[in-house]
C-alpha cells in the first residue's frame, strides 16, 4: 500500500488532515514516524503525518537492551528468516544513531551475578539450552567484575547485549520527526474512529477529530490487550518499575564501578514479583535500579518499597543523598507476546505495531522499519513475515468492528 493521498486538487485538506496518523509515544511509535518520513523525503514525498499520546514513554537505561546475538529460534521452519529479520532491524537503529549522530550512551555488556556457582551455571545452561545466547557470547567473570557485590561474587558478562539510553534516544528522534515536517501531539487521547461517505477515516481524539485517507497505526503496547478484544489472547500486559538517581557525585560514582556499567541479579531470592533485579550505571553518572515484571499494577508501592530496598542494601546511603523529589521513577505497562516477538499487522480498519518482544528495542526497529516500507515502497515481505508470526489473529479479516477500532476512554496505562 503506497502512502498516497485520496483529496482531489479543488478539494484542499483541512488543518486536522493528515497522511498518516499514528497513535502511540512509546519507542516503537517514534521510531515509525522517523522511518516513514525518512523513506518518504528520500522519495522527494512530503507528507503530512502526526503521532498522537498521552505521554512519550519510554524505558529505562537499564532495559534498553540491544541483543547483538539474536539468534532467530522463535518459530520452527522460519528462524533463519526471523534471524535476518531482527538483525536487520537491529542494524538499522544502529544506522539511526549514526545518521543523526544521537548521543544515547549506547555502550556494551551486560554482567549477569549470582551468589553461587552453581546457580550462575544453571542460567548458562539455560540461556544456551533455550538458544538466547551461544557459549561464546558468556564469559565467566568471577575474578574481574566490572561492579563488585560481597554477596554476590559470581558472574558472567554478556558482551552480544548493547544498552542505550532510550530517552535520549528519543528525545533526537522527536526533534529530527519535527525538522521533516511531523507533528507530535502529546496529551491526546484517542477515542475512536469511522468513515464517511468517501472512505475517509475519521479519528475522534481528545484534542477534536482528524481525517486520514489511510489506516491509522495503533502503537499503544499494552493497550492493545486492554481495548482490542480480539486481540486478548496473543500475549499479557507486564508492568515493570525502574528507579532512577542521580546524577551521582564523583565520589558515588567511583565507589559503585570503575567503569560503566550493567547488571543484573539472579538466584538466591533476588527476584520482585516474578522478575529479577537489574541495574546500570551511566556515563552521566544515572543510576539505574529496576525489576518487578507483574501483571497487576496494584503491586507498584511494594516493587517500589522493594528496589530502594536494595539500592540502600547495595548502595550504602546513596538512596537517601538522593530523596523521593530527586528520583525519577517510571511505572508502565508493556506487552508480552506469547511468542515473544513483536504484534505487527494490518487488520481490517486499523494496523497495529506493539515493539517489546522480550529481545531488547531492536525488534521493534525492525518492526518500525518493515512497516515504513511497506506504506512508503509497497514492499511488503517483511511486514508479512511478521503477521506470519502471529497465527492466532486473522490480519487484513478479523472480526473488528464496521467501523474500526474503539479505545475504551477510562482505561489508562
Amino acid at each position: 500500500m503506497l502512502l498516497t493521498a485520496k483529496y482531489s486538487a479543488a478539494s484542499q485538506p483541512s488543518a486536522s488532515y493528515y497522511d498518516k496518523i499514528i497513535v502511540g509515544g512509546g519507542p516503537v511509535g517514534l521510531f515509525t514516524a522517523y522511518e516513514i518520513l525518512r523513506h518518504a523525503r528520500a522519495l522527494n514525498r512530503p507528507l503530512k503525518l502526526v503521532v498522537i499520546c498521552e505521554k512519550i514513554s519510554a524505558p529505562s537505561f537499564a532495559g534498553s537492551q540491544i541483543f547483538n546475538g539474536m539468534d532467530g529460534s522463535f518459530i520452527t521452519g522460519q528462524s533463519s528468516e526471523i534471524d535476518m529479520l531482527l538483525r536487520d532491524g537491529k542494524a538499522s537503529l544502529y544506522e539511526a544513531i549514526a545518521r543523526e549522530q544521537i548521543d544515547c550512551r549506547e555502550k556494551k555488556g551486560l554482567e549477569v551475578k549470582a551468589p553461587t556457582a552453581q546457580e550462575l551455571q544453571e542460567f548458562i545452561d539455560s540461556v544456551i539450552a533455550k538458544r538466547v545466547f551461544r557459549p561464546d557470547e558468556l564469559h565467566i567473570n568471577t575474578h574481574n567484575q566490572n561492579i563488585s557485590f560481597a554477596d554476590r561474587p559470581h558472574s558472567v558478562m554478556i558482551e552480544s547485549v548493547g544498552q542505550v539510553n532510550v530517552p535520549d534516544l528519543q528525545a533526537a528522534l522527536i526533534q529530527r520527526i519535527q525538522t521533516m515536517g511531523g507533528v507530535i501531539m502529546t496529551g491526546t487521547r484517542y477515542l475512536g474512529q469511522n468513515k464517511d461517505a468517501q472512505g475517509m477515516y475519521i479519528l475522534q481524539t481528545s484534542a477534536g477529530e482528524m481525517t486520514t485517507p489511510h489506516k491509522p497505526v495503533l502503537v499503544t503496547g499494552a493497550q492493545h490487550l486492554l481495548s482490542l478484544p480480539e486481540l486478548r489472547d496473543i500475549g499479557s500486559p507486564l508492568w515493570t518499575m525502574s528507579v532512577v538517581l542521580g546524577p551521582l557525585s564523583e565520589l558515588e560514582r567511583n565507589s559503585i564501578a570503575k567503569a560503566p556499567t550493567a547488571f543484573a541479579f539472579i538466584g538466591d531470592g533476588a527476584h520482585i514479583e516474578n522478575d529479577f533485579p537489574w541495574g546500570g550505571l551511566d556515563e552521566k553518572g544515572y543510576l539505574t535500579f529496576g525489576g518487578g515484571d507483574t501483571p497487576y499494577p496494584e503491586c507498584r508501592e511494594k516493587i517500589e518499597r522493594e528496589i530502594i530496598c536494595r539500592v540502600d542494601q547495595y548502595f550504602p546511603g546513596i538512596s537517601q543523598n538522593h530523596e523521593a523529589e530527586k528520583r525519577y521513577i517510571t511505572f508502565d505497562a508493556m506487552l508480552i507476546s506469547n511468542n515473544r516477538m513483536p504484534l505487527v499487522g494490518r487488520c481490517k480498519n486499523y494496523d497495529i505495531l506493539g515493539g517489546w518482544g522480550n529481545y531488547g528495542i531492536a525488534p521493534g526497529y525492525a518492526a518500525a522499519v518493515a512497516y515504513a516500507r511497506h506504506i512508503v515502497h509497497g514492499n511488503e515481505h517483511d511486514l508479512r513475515l511478521f503477521e506470519r508470526l502471529q497465527p492466532s489473529i486473522a490480519f487484513e479479516a478479523n472480526q473488528a468492528q464496521e467501523y474500526g477500532a474503539v479505545i475504551q476512554p477510562n482505561v489508562a496505562l
